[in-house]
């Protein structure tokens, strides 16, 4: 059920950009393609609380996550590293959720940014990852993190 979630939400995302070089003679399509590929690693390895499939995904050495807690006493930014988030996944989520990309720009051949829709049934996370390609592999250096509740 998952994945035909996450497929029909691939298949019905608008076409970002039509193919154009980037500066290393790749097409934007191949590109757009790898950095898909990654953004799927976090969304199943997140579903699935897979460590190693989240590792995939992100700079397990210097990325960085952060997001905003709300409390009564008033607000704080929570940051830690990717590697710590990784590790934290301990098994399968309760409930699943979609996941798109609201949003990919990429810049030359080196760098990215991707705005993410996470929905599930009670609240919707926004995240906006930026990622590099170093040798030539596509990483999430930094996430950061919004939680919403949905209008009806």
């Amino acid at each position: 059920m998952r994945s035909i979630l996450l497929a029909i939400a691939l298949a019905t995302m608008p076409a970002l950009a039509a193919a154009q070089s980037v500066d290393d003679g790749s097409s934007f399509a191949e590109t757009e393609h790898e950095i898909r590929a990654v953004i799927a690693d976090y969304f199943w390895g997140r579903q699935a609380g897979n460590p190693e499939q989240l590792g995939r995904a992100f700079n397990l050495d210097s990325g960085q996550f952060a997001y905003v807690r709300r409390t009564n006493e008033g607000d704080e930014v929570i940051a830690m590293s990717l590697a710590d988030f990784a590790a934290r996944a301990d098994g399968p989520l309760s409930a699943p959720n979609t996941g798109r990309i609201l949003s990919l720009d990429i810049v030359g051949d080196q760098m990215a940014f991707v705005k993410f829709e996470l929905a599930g049934e009670s609240r919707t996370f926004i995240d906006y990852f930026v990622l590099y390609r170093v040798d030539q592999r596509w990483m999430i250096q930094s996430k950061t993190s919004a939680m919403f509740q949905p209008t009806p």
